[in-house]
């Protein structure tokens, strides 16, 4: 078992999601640092999008009740092991009765915490996710107990890098030269903060109006995550993992695949810039990305 002492801000159950619903107005939801969530479970020989902890801002407090392995990667919250700090990256050994203890972000938004064995959380469509908006399963909260089954053991702690936020690389949206030069240019060139009123359905960005002859009430289409809409007040939204099927907003840029995980490590008050891409670009993003992966995967197995 694992004791929540404190829930903290913002802690959930994340896996995969639920891809392939979108057609019936399912979010995908799921880990919104995909990255983060899939190095933590290989770290512990587990399949890539299995359930884990998605901790947000920190302030939370979990007390395991059984000994096993953990993975903790993402953002660092100054996570501590019985008052000891735990770097994001590790794989590392707990005891019954040990307090983990997440504070405040030093670097990034989000932290991932899996588990080995199984940890048994209830299923909707198919996925552990909790996904607010939609209502399926709840955030953590005080008191809670989740059920933990410890499995594979490993002979020692193991580090590996994570990679670092930084520019998001986007792709011209399919209404992106219905924006004015004026706007293309302060899309590129302007930081821009993300409001407080920002969540995981999308990132609210503020700065100067970005305007389109297209209007700001285009018939519906399918949207997906990391799709950049601007409604009628000129200021961007980015849409989050959770963010709804549809939408009627100009789409001015799109963030490439293997930059979305970063949404996952940016906050209210911080602010993002951007780089144009070219598609070639983007796949050639998205090659080194599972490389990345795939050359994890072979240390890990050296290890």
């Amino acid at each position: 078992m694992i004791e929540v002492l404190k829930a903290g801000v913002l802690a959930t159950v994340q896996d995969g999601g639920r891809p392939g619903l979108r057609a019936q107005g399912v979010p995908a939801a799921g880990a919104m640092d995909t990255l983060a969530m899939q190095v933590a479970n290989r770290l512990l020989a587990k399949a890539p999008n299995a359930p884990l902890l998605e901790i947000t801002f920190g302030q939370t407090q979990l007390r395991v009740q059984k000994s096993g392995w953990v993975a903790l990667t993402g953002a660092d919250l100054g996570a501590s092991l019985d008052d000891q700090p735990i770097t994001p990256g590790w794989r590392f050994a707990v005891k019954a009765g040990q307090l983990l203890h997440f504070r405040q972000p030093k670097q990034g938004f989000r932290a991932y915490l899996a588990f080995s064995g199984e940890l048994t959380v209830p299923q909707v469509l198919g996925s552990a996710s909790v996904d607010v908006g939609a209502g399926f399963n709840t955030p953590l909260v005080t008191g809670q107990q989740l059920h933990w089954q410890p499995g594979q053991s490993f002979a020692e702690p193991l580090f590996v890098r994570l990679p670092r936020a930084g520019r998001l690389r986007l792709l011209p949206g399919p209404h992106y030269d219905s924006f004015d030069r004026l706007s293309q240019q302060r899309l590129w060139h302007h930081h821009w903060n993300i409001d407080a009123q920002s969540n995981r359905m999308g990132y609210r960005l503020s700065g100067p109006r970005l305007s389109s002859s297209a209007g700001d009430q285009l018939p519906s289409q399918g949207v997906l995550p990391g799709v950049i809409q601007v409604p009628g007040n000129g200021q961007p939204i980015i849409l989050g993992t959770d963010a709804q099927a549809t939408g009627g907003y100009p789409i001015i840029a799109v963030v490439i695949s293997a930059d979305r995980w970063q949404l996952g490590q940016w906050g209210p008050g911080r602010h993002l810039s951007f780089l144009p891409c070219s598609p070639a670009e983007a796949d050639f993003a998205w090659q080194q990305q599972q490389q990345y992966l795939a050359n994890m995967e072979a240390f890990l197995a050296a290890h």
